[in-house]
């Protein structure tokens, strides 16, 4: 199954040390897929992501969540200094598996905003100059 931003999610995880080799890379593309569809609420991650993360992954939600504990230790000692960029704030401990959701997906929703925003821009511009000539 093709993911809307499965490429950049995956880059995201490449550059904190997460590769494909790990179970849990594609399950976390799927994870954050949902979240920026905007289907669960984080309040109640278990029920809401990893459930149905499990589900379309075809495993126990216990594996899921094992395999998001990995993920986010394994970034957190791989490159903290990206993570805290991708955050856009001071961390100073390994951030819990629902807060690393959240930055992979706050990230991936401003850097949409901002290229909407030059793309509208970039639009704009061409129109002005259209109507100078």
């Amino acid at each position: 199954m093709e993911y809307p931003y499965e490429t950049e999610i995956g880059e995201l995880l490449r550059q904190l040390g997460i590769g494909i080799n790990y179970c849990g890379h594609d399950r976390m593309i799927i994870a954050v897929s949902i979240v920026l569809d905007g289907k669960p609420l984080l309040t109640n991650a278990i029920r809401d992501i990893y459930r149905a993360t499990a589900e379309k992954s075809g495993c126990q939600w216990s594996a899921i969540e094992r395999n998001f504990r990995t993920i986010t230790h394994r970034a957190w000692k791989t490159n903290p200094q990206r993570l805290r960029e991708l955050a856009g704030y001071p961390m100073k401990k390994e951030p819990t598996v629902t807060e690393f959701i959240v930055i992979l997906t706050n990230y991936i929703l401003r850097t949409q905003k901002r290229n909407d925003s030059n793309r509208l821009r970039r639009t704009e511009n061409g129109s002005h100059n259209q109507q100078q000539e």
